[in-house]
């Protein structure tokens, strides 16, 4: 149900990469161990059941090493009698979009969602705790309901090249995710904090995100915005077999 296009994208794009070229090094992806933290003021948070470690528990985690050098991760790529989830929280709104948004008022929510965060393995690594680089993403293909007609997307986008920019950066633009590489080992990213216009529920500065809604059926449907929202995170990624820094 979840996932679909996606996913098969992806799955493509990762094969053509794997083809043999001359002169070239086959590509091997790096398997991850990705830490969510779960902070009183994050909105996007883990289950609760420990990290999320690439090829257990369903678990795929991995940080591209050729031509795609994203890291992406889905909770439930392979099959699991106890299925990952990640939870998120709507409740720090700071603008309406076009259509309601499903989780408005629910709280704590468990979502079966990947994420995606583009080139985070092209980040140098630097000790300065206080060095990043910006790099966007989001998380993918949340479902509401059942019935497979559409899909959300929660993005940290503010690329003015990107597909769907007017929609996700509308009223405000988005936060980059800042990424900071502090050792061969670990990667660490978080929402860059921007200001926000007050669009009735006051004006201020955070971790904004924008959630859009894909439709699948009609194929071609306008993707429409859900509003923009406060979505703070913290996510640590490190290698599932560390190696030894230069």
């Amino acid at each position: 149900m979840k996932k679909t296009f996606t996913l098969v994208a992806l799955a493509v794009m990762t094969l053509l990469s794997n083809l043999p070229i001359a002169g070239a090094q086959k590509r091997t992806d790096i398997s991850l161990r990705v830490t969510i933290e779960s902070l009183s003021f994050d909105m996007i948070i883990s289950d609760g059941r420990g990290d999320y470690v690439d090829g257990e528990q369903g678990v795929s985690a991995t940080l591209g090493s050729g031509g795609i050098r994203d890291f992406i991760m889905d909770p439930t790529n392979n099959g699991s009698p106890d299925p990952r989830a990640l939870f998120l929280n709507f409740s720090q709104k700071i603008a309406n979009g076009a259509i309601p948004n499903p989780w408005d008022q629910a709280g704590w929510v468990a979502i079966d969602t990947y994420l995606n965060f583009n080139s985070i393995n092209t980040v140098a690594v630097n000790p300065d705790p206080n060095a990043y680089e910006l790099r966007a993403g989001g998380f993918g293909q949340l479902y509401a309901s059942t019935s497979n007609k559409s899909y959300y997307n929660l993005k940290f986008l503010p690329d003015p090249s990107a597909p769907n920019y007017p929609v996700i950066n509308t009223p405000n633009v988005t936060s980059y995710i800042e990424v900071r590489h502090p050792d061969c080992n670990t990667w660490i990213l978080t929402p860059q904090i921007v200001g926000y216009l007050d669009s009735g529920y006051g004006s201020g500065s955070g971790a904004v995100a924008g959630l859009i809604n894909i439709p699948t059926t009609p194929k071609g449907g306008t993707t429409q915005s859900v509003g923009q929202y406060l979505m703070p995170f913290k996510i640590t990624l490190t290698r599932k077999t560390p190696i030894t820094c230069p």
